[in-house]
């Protein structure tokens, strides 16, 4: 499957910047995680042809697409995903390239961020990129998704990074049960949210860039759909 890039060459003072939008649409054929979450609904309430106007009811789950995951998702009574702050969404990112565990159920190890996550600072925004991404739409998307071990997690911990962001379905092998110790439950307990389910990584070659990363802003959940962005100088 090839994915259609969006790009935006935006002027300003000096060099151009490109926008790369990290993002998967949000439709009725997206993936989801299956039971208890809901397939995707749109249905259109109003029609121009009637009374002037064209809208929509959308039915979604908090964890769905490209989403956030906040550490009340595993934590009761702590940060939910409309409480995270804005300056751990926004910043210096550094692109992860671990194209050769793109293949179904792999496990990218601490040693594989050793060898790769070298120049990681604190407070950097880590993305994880393994060309997962190609599956968006495969029924083993969630499944077969590689994922990262605890080890890894607990390593990306030590190196005080704000925010990981990935091609994944899931961080965790989702063939271990979530009331298990799992990646996920490391990360949001050292209170790093981390967004699952980017696409058109391979449209980034430079290794450090810009990130925005912007939930919907919804009261007393745990996740939500969010809008990935990178600048590119």
């Amino acid at each position: 499957m090839t994915w259609h890039l969006v790009y935006a060459k935006v002027e300003r003072e000096g060099p151009y910047m490109t926008i790369v939008d990290l993002t998967g649409e949000i439709a009725t054929d997206a993936w989801t995680y299956g039971p208890p979450f809901p397939s995707i609904q749109i249905e259109k309430i109003a029609k121009i042809g009637e009374i002037g106007y064209d809208a929509f009811r959308i039915v979604i789950a908090d964890h769905v697409g490209t989403h956030i995951d906040a550490p009340s998702h595993f934590f009761p009574n702590t940060l939910q995903s409309s409480e995270l702050p804005l300056d751990q969404l926004i910043g210096d990112a550094e692109m992860l390239g671990f194209e050769d565990k793109g293949s179904p159920l792999s496990c990218i190890t601490k040693e594989d961020f050793e060898r790769v996550g070298s120049g990681l600072g604190k407070g950097d925004i880590v993305v994880v990129r393994t060309g997962w991404d190609a599956h968006w739409r495969s029924a083993d998307y969630v499944t077969g998704t590689p994922y990262i071990s605890n080890e890894a997690a607990e390593w990306l911990v030590q190196r005080r990074v704000k925010l990981v962001a990935a091609d994944l379905a899931l961080f965790c092998d989702p063939r271990v049960s979530p009331t298990k110790l799992i990646p996920d439950k490391i990360l949001l307990k050292n209170g790093i949210p981390y967004i699952n389910g980017l696409v058109n990584l391979n449209a980034i070659s430079k290794k450090r860039f810009k990130l925005t990363a912007l939930p919907l802003k919804v009261k007393g959940v745990t996740g939500a759909p969010v809008r990935v962005i990178a600048i590119i100088e």
